[in-house]
């Protein structure tokens, strides 16, 4: 160095000034003492990734030292990854992300800051969801989630309808329709229930007049609905019903001896004429055993029949039941010797006066008077037939009298409705001379008939 002092490096960076005294020329100079920055110029071996500091003073240096997020001795230096040591202060909700010496904060998705802070993102109400039309979008920390909504199925990012009806999940009720709709379903109570289709319980359409049976039908709830039955007597499908003719289609239960009267729904049964009974039953009637029961003449027989009877006039009447005078129609047997008297239901032979025997055989008796006496009977004879006559006479008046006072006791009778008991007594005279004489139960007889003929109408054979 020519005039100037080399340069030295000052330990404390002053300046320093020094004068020669030694010089020949006594004059001042000037002299620096200047530190070098070997920072500055360069002449350190600090790492790329460290701080060089220079240091002032006498021996003049330099210091090394890594770089924050760098760790070393200066001159080696190597990065720190401080996401990893836990030496960021990124949020809980950010990620760290080491870079060369240092790190980085990125708040994660669903939420919002600096990485150091970092805030949720309502996503469902900033419409930054991705959930599916029919699905619900929720909130949650740092996200969301989408659930489809009731009545459809997916991932909630696509959704669609669930048939509940054809699944066999819906609510209805088992007597309910179910009608899958867009995310449901409808139920309706079938028809004859009610309710709102989750429950539904049976309607009684007989009790509440909602059935259309027939007036002569019966009505019987069923579980959701009812049926109509004719009722008996009738027949139809319960809605119409007809009246069943149980006598034309023989399916009554009248005796065969009944008739069948056809009522509306029903039937009735009668006995006939001749049987008694309920009509389900019937028994013959026994006409003969009882005078009211029958209209049969005193002079025939009844005779029962099945429903009814027959009147026969007994032997010795004829069609009409009325007497026949054998003696008159000349159908007798007596002897020409003798008399025919004509009785109720019969005749008489009497042997004529001057004969004996049993009427059908007379023989003559022997005459054994004198003159006088024959001449004495033949008066007598005479006074015998007028004898007789007078009798006769008698008779025909007695019987008429007797005819009208029958008469007026049957009227009677028929206004009371009860028997009279008759008793008529006749007395007849003697016969005079050889005259015969009736006998005693030979009156009894024809007064009996007499009374019975008058008593009992003019029978006529009829059977009914």
């Amino acid at each position: 160095m020519d005039r100037w002092r080399q340069l030295h490096r000052s330990r404390y960076g002053n300046i320093s000034y020094y004068s020669n005294s030694n010089r020949q020329r006594a004059q001042l100079h000037l002299y620096v003492d200047i530190n070098i920055d070997e920072c500055a110029v360069g002449e350190h071996n600090c790492h790329t990734d460290a701080t060089c500091s220079d240091i002032v003073g006498a021996d003049g240096s330099f210091q090394c030292s890594c770089n924050t997020g760098y760790s070393g001795d200066g001159v080696n230096c190597i990065n720190i990854d401080e996401c990893a040591t836990d030496m960021d202060n990124c949020a809980e909700q950010a990620t760290c992300n080491d870079n060369e010496g240092s790190f980085t904060c990125t708040c994660n998705n669903g939420y919002t800051g600096n990485g150091i802070r970092c805030d949720d993102i309502d996503e469902c109400a900033t419409d930054m969801d991705n959930c599916a039309e029919h699905a619900t979008c929720t909130d949650i920390e740092g996200s969301y989630s989408c659930n489809c909504d009731i009545g459809y199925t997916g991932d909630g990012t696509e959704c669609i309808d669930v048939n509940e009806c054809e699944l066999q999940v819906d609510s209805c009720d088992e007597n309910a329709n179910c009608t899958n709709i867009d995310g449901g379903h409808n139920c309706s109570c079938l028809p004859g229930y009610s309710g709102n289709g989750t429950y539904c319980y049976d309607i009684d359409e007989c009790t509440t007049d909602m059935d259309n049976c027939a007036q002569k039908a019966t009505c019987t709830n069923t579980d959701g609905s009812f049926s109509c039955m004719c009722s008996d007597g009738y027949t139809g499908y319960g809605v119409v019903c007809y009246d069943i003719d149980e006598c034309e289609n023989n399916s009554d239960s009248c005796d065969v001896n009944a008739d069948c009267n056809n009522t509306n729904g029903s039937f009735s049964c009668s006995c006939k004429r001749g049987y008694s009974g309920n009509g389900a039953t019937c028994t013959d009637m026994d006409e003969c055993l009882g005078e009211v029961s029958n209209d049969c003449s005193a002079a025939a027989d009844c005779l029962n029949t099945a429903g009814s009877y027959s009147c026969h006039c007994k032997p010795g009447y004829g069609t009409n039941c009325s007497d026949v005078d054998e003696c008159s129609g000349r159908s007798h047997d007596c002897s020409k010797n003798a008399e025919c008297l004509n009785i109720e239901g019969g005749y008489n032979c009497q042997c004529s006066t001057g004969y004996t025997g049993n009427g059908k055989v007379c023989e003559a008796l022997p005459d054994v008077r004198g003159p006088e006496e024959q001449k004495t009977g033949e008066n007598g004879s005479n006074l015998g037939l007028i004898s007789g006559v007078t009798v006769a006479g008698f008779l025909v008046v007695a019987t008429l009298l007797i005819i009208g006072f029958l008469c007026a006791l049957k009227i009677r009778k028929h206004s009371k409705s009860m028997k009279v008991p008759l008793s008529i007594n006749v007395a007849f005279g003697k016969p005079n001379h050889n005259l015969p004489a009736l006998s005693e139960s030979t009156k009894q007889t024809r007064l009996t008939l007499l009374q019975r003929q008058i008593q009992k109408k003019t029978c006529t054979k009829v059977s009914v």
